[in-house]
Parts: structure tokens; C-alpha cells; sequence
């Protein structure tokens, strides 16, 4: 039988929510069926290539279109879909799907899809005039030439597709299985990181850009420790804001209660050692982490600014970015920081396993309407 042959369009095949969704993906799909490749922009080795080529999946790379420009992308992508042959292109690159899916419509790929993974703009810092001239002939590109529209969740979608347009929420699935809470991991980490049973632990995992609003999450830290002094803030992540904040720790004078773990593969087990989960980022599609930590069954307390839709245990807690008083006060007063056994129950019947996802996935690659 002819594999369906899928490129995967995504900037950079790093550790963030919709590349690990890809990964998931590609683990759980059948292979039998489909051949996945990915196509990215830029020529640095990435966190998931030695995964992805495991799966006999082959890395394609590109300039990007505000590297070389939007004509010549849509040619240089046109050509290569025509000489490899691809039955479907599913790109994850927000504004820049447009010109991805047009040069797929030129090649007469059949199906071809724009998937939102966030709420906003992910530019740092105020957007040109430029830019948003492109962000325009973009949108109207990827809501023109798309066959199909899919968003993490309802914001993602309201954000990037025009109001007139239908589109589908495909839920970001995790292998649940492999989050939960496991008590026996749980001790092994601490000690193997040194953590005494009685210290509070605060986890974070993402990226150190402007978005995951890490500056605010110190300053939130800082106060705790004013209140608990036993805690231990464990960051996991890279990123080009990390030093500006390692900078930040230092100066508060709190760099002995901060470990900075870098990119790590385990970040199902590190959850374990966690007792609580902080994020205050500053806009978000659907944080495939939240939806990680929940599995857990971790307390969590986010920005909100993201999205009620990523509440399926009961156990977030949503608080202003505005006041940092409220998020002290919120996690200080927590009465016990216990884990709860439920959560992997709840998150496997609101659809956010992989094997659910990857059915809907496997359809939509096939052809199905929507």
C-alpha cells in the first residue's frame, strides 16, 4: 500500500508545545500508513532531530520568508513540494503558514492544512509597519488556500482565522500515561537533586522568551520566599532571555533557590519532583505543559491571560499578572501540596490523550471534511 506522504511545516523542531505535539504525533501514528517529514527554517541541529529520525522521517530546511522574502519562499517551497511529492502539508507557523499553503495550492498538494498554536503575535517588542502589512497578505493567504483550518483550542482559532471561516480544535494530546504522578520518581529525583522532603518546589517549563514572562515569574518568587523561605524555584527551558534572568536572580540575591536545568528529555519525570506549578505567561494558544502538569496532577497557578479551556481537573488557579501580592498569598496559603491521583482520569475523558489526537489527525490527513 502507498504511504500518504506528510511535510510538516514548523520553524524549528526545538522543545515547545507544538513541536512536542508533533512528536507525539509521529510516535503514535501509523507508519504503516503515512511517511512524515518536516520542513524548517534555518540550519542549527535541533532538540528533537535525533527523535525524529529514529522514525526514518527526513529534516528538510529552507530561509524563512522575512529572511528572503515572501516571492521567492512561495517559489522556493513550490518547487520543493513539486519534486517531493507530497499528498499533505500541515504548517504550524502562524502568520507564516500563508505562504507556505499558497505555494502548496500552486504544486496542487491536495490537502493542506494551517494549524494555531497561539493568541497573539509572537514578535518581542513592538511590530513595523512592514510586519504587519505581511502579517495581512499572510492571514489572507493561509484562510484562502487552506483545505483545512485546525487551532489548539478557540482563541488559537479566533486569532488567526477570519470570523467567516470554520475551523477545528484539535486537542494538544500528551501519552498520559507517561505523566503520571509516580511517588517512587518522586523520591529518587529529590535526592538525586539534593531536595529535602520538607522543601517546597515550584516547577516551571518553557522557553526563556519574552512570552513566558520569566522577569515576572522571579518577581513572584522573590516574595514567596519572603513568606515560605524553604522553596526551591526549578526552571526548565532555554532561550535567549536566560541570561537577563539568571542577571535578575542574582541581583535578588536568590541564586542558591533557583536551579536553572536547562533542555531536558525527562521532563515527565521532573514533574514528579514538583509541588507546584507556576506559569505566568503573557498570552498562550493552549500551554501544552498545563495540560502536562495536570496529568500530574500538580496545583497550578497561572496567568489569566490564557485560556479557561485548559482547565479539565479543577486544579487551576487563575490570577492577575498585574498583582503579584495575589499569587503569593494564592500559593502560600495552599493547605497541602498533595498530589491528586484523579487527574490522569480527567484528562484522558476530555480528549487530551494521543491516541484520540492522533486519530482525528490521521482523518484529516486522509482528507476528510471537516
Amino acid at each position: 500500500m502507498k504511504k500518504i506522504k506528510v511535510l510538516e511545516v514548523i520553524a524549528e523542531l526545538d522543545r515547545g508545545g507544538a513541536e512536542t505535539l508533533l512528536i507525539n504525533i509521529l510516535s503514535n501514528i501509523d507508519l504503516n500508513q503515512f511517511q512524515i517529514d518536516f520542513l524548517c527554517y534555518g540550519d542549527k541541529f535541533f532538540d528533537y532531530e535525533k527523535t525524529i529520525k529514529k522514525y526514518h522521517s527526513n529534516i528538510f530546511r529552507l530561509y524563512p520568508p522575512t529572511q528572503v522574502g515572501m516571492k521567492r519562499h512561495i517559489k522556493e517551497v513550490k518547487v520543493f513540494l513539486k519534486s517531493n511529492h507530497y499528498d499533505v502539508v500541515h504548517v504550524h507557523n502562524l502568520f507564516n503558514c500563508g505562504p507556505v499553503l499558497f505555494a502548496a495550492y500552486l504544486a496542487k498538494v491536495r490537502v493542506r492544512i494551517a494549524h494555531s498554536h497561539n493568541t497573539d503575535y509572537l514578535d518581542e517588542g513592538k511590530i513595523s509597519f512592514k510586519k504587519k502589512i505581511y502579517y495581512v497578505l499572510a492571514k489572507f493567504l493561509l484562510n484562502v488556500f487552506s483545505t483545512h483550518k485546525l487551532a489548539c483550542g478557540e482563541k488559537a482559532g479566533k486569532f488567526l482565522y477570519y470570523p467567516w471561516c470554520n475551523f477545528k480544535v484539535v486537542k494538544n494530546g500528551i501519552p498520559s500515561e507517561k505523566y503520571k504522578f509516580n511517588e517512587e520518581i518522586q523520591k529518587k529525583y529529590r535526592n538525586d537533586f539534593h531536595i529535602a522532603n520538607d522543601t517546597l518546589v515550584l516547577g516551571h517549563v518553557g522557553r526563556f522568551t519574552e512570552q513566558k514572562n520569566h522577569k515576572r515569574l522571579i518577581e513572584i518568587y522573590s516574595q514567596i520566599l519572603k513568606k515560605r523561605p524553604n522553596c526551591l524555584l526549578v526552571l526548565i527551558g532555554k532561550g535567549e532571555k536566560e541570561e537577563v534572568i539568571k542577571k535578575q536572580v542574582k541581583k535578588l540575591k536568590i541564586d542558591k533557590k533557583v536551579l536553572f536545568l536547562g533542555v531536558r528529555d525527562d521532563v515527565n519525570n521532573l514533574y514528579n519532583m514538583m509541588d507546584v506549578f507556576i506559569f505566568p505567561s503573557l498570552y498562550e494558544g493552549l500551554p501544552f505543559t498545563i495540560v502536562e502538569a495536570q496529568c500530574n496532577g500538580l496545583p497550578i497557578y497561572l496567568s489569566d491571560t490564557i485560556t479557561r479551556e485548559v482547565d479539565m481537573t479543577g486544579l487551576l488557579h487563575f490570577i492577575s499578572n498585574d498583582n503579584i501580592k495575589d499569587w503569593v498569598v494564592n500559593i502560600t496559603s495552599e493547605k497541602e501540596y498533595q498530589k491528586h491521583d484523579e487527574s490522569i482520569k480527567k484528562i484522558i475523558e476530555n480528549g487530551y490523550d494521543i491516541t484520540t489526537t492522533v486519530l482525528e489527525i490521521e482523518k484529516i490527513y486522509k482528507g476528510d471534511v471537516l
